[in-house]
């Protein structure tokens, strides 16, 4: 449920006890977290657009609990004036004798739009007799697609190439000892197109079964911290610069983010009252502007280009050469779309956005 925008003050998070509080006893919680009136809460302080956090507690179910009973919690998120600004719940199963566990990670959290998350889900017998019939589901979470290359063995889905959100998942691992264990993965790619806000909450949940008597369930959130910014800085050599000299710029751009940015065109214009000389990597003029094709740019990558002008022998003594600069990026499935492909499309939208009356003909 979408919750409005966070304006206020000082914000708490406030966590009911389970709904069979006579079942379960408070253990500890993170972040600082006190129990207070029979819930435990946390203040958040001021929570900027785009933030994200967690916050975990623990109980102890009683071992006298009936088999089958529901242990509820419920979670809301309060602001200054004690208004209501988003509820979540969960429950859990009360299982005696318990005979299948499943446990699920997944790595990295937070993650940004166009970042790969990794989910292992381990398959665990931890009764006395070996399970048959093993069948494991997980269901692709939201904001996100699965590749079917990026489902581990012997993983299926309804679709040949891209599994998309809300579609089945599923492993048959056949019978399991006591004592064993199965873990299976898959990789889900955050949306970058119609990506996810920051702070939208990346849900998924699995469950398993055996032998069509027993099962377990299991689940993780995932928050969204926003798309991943480029960096780009430019430095000029000499300055000042004489009238009919050589002024070399030197461009250094990096990826600072987790995620790949999957092709990028590099474009400087050239200053008023210069004339291009050079350009290194393969640098080329083009509409008034030095421009590269760069190309997918990995988690940390970082890189240079340079280009020269010639000052105009004219220039007036103390006159400033403004450089313009933009950086034009383009996110897309590298599976499913060739990268030659990209960097042609986002080199023509270059081309129109430097000239866009010739958006007109044709």
């Amino acid at each position: 449920m979408a919750a409005p925008p966070l304006q206020h003050g000082a914000l708490h998070l406030t966590v009911a006890r389970p709904r069979f509080p006579s079942a379960t006893t408070f253990v500890g919680a993170s972040g600082g977290g006190t129990v207070s009136s029979g819930v435990v809460q946390w203040a958040l302080g001021t929570l900027s657009p785009g933030s994200v956090g967690q916050r975990q507690l623990t109980v102890s179910v009683a071992p006298g609990t009936a088999n089958g009973n529901t242990v509820a919690a419920s979670a809301e998120i309060r602001d200054d004036t004690d208004q209501s600004l988003a509820r979540a719940t969960a429950s859990t199963v009360v299982r005696n004798n318990a005979q299948i566990a499943l446990a699920m990670t997944a790595n990295p959290d937070p993650v940004h739009p166009g970042e790969r998350i990794v989910y292992a889900l381990t398959v665990s017998n931890v009764g006395a007799s070996t399970l048959t019939g093993v069948t494991l589901t997980d269901l692709v979470p939201n904001n996100t697609t699965v590749a079917r290359i990026d489902i581990s063995a012997p993983g299926a889905c309804p679709f040949g190439v891209i599994c998309l959100a809300g579609s089945t998942l599923s492993w048959s691992l056949g019978s399991l000892a006591p004592g064993l264990s199965r873990t299976v993965q898959f990789t889900a790619v955050v949306d970058t197109n119609n990506a996810p806000a920051a702070g939208t909450v990346i849900h998924n949940s699995a469950s398993v079964s055996a032998d069509a008597t027993t099962g377990a369930s299991a689940s993780r959130d995932v928050l969204v911290a926003g798309a991943a910014g480029l960096e780009l800085g430019i430095v000029d050599d000499p300055d000042p610069v004489a009238p009919g000299a050589l002024l070399t710029y030197t461009l250094t751009f990096g990826n600072p983010g987790n995620g790949i940015v999957p092709a990028t065109v590099l474009r400087a214009t050239l200053p008023p009252g210069t004339v291009f000389v050079g350009a290194s990597g393969g640098g080329s003029v083009s509409g008034g502007a030095v421009q590269w094709s760069i190309g997918p740019l990995a988690a940390g990558a970082t890189g240079q280009r340079q280009f020269t002008v010639t000052v105009s022998a004219g220039a007036v003594n103390g006159s400033v050469v403004i450089k313009p600069m933009m950086y034009v990026a383009l996110s897309y499935d590298h599976r499913i779309i060739d990268g030659q492909q990209a960097v042609l499309f986002l080199v023509r939208i270059k081309e129109l956005m430097e000239d866009p009356a010739t958006m007109l003909i044709n």
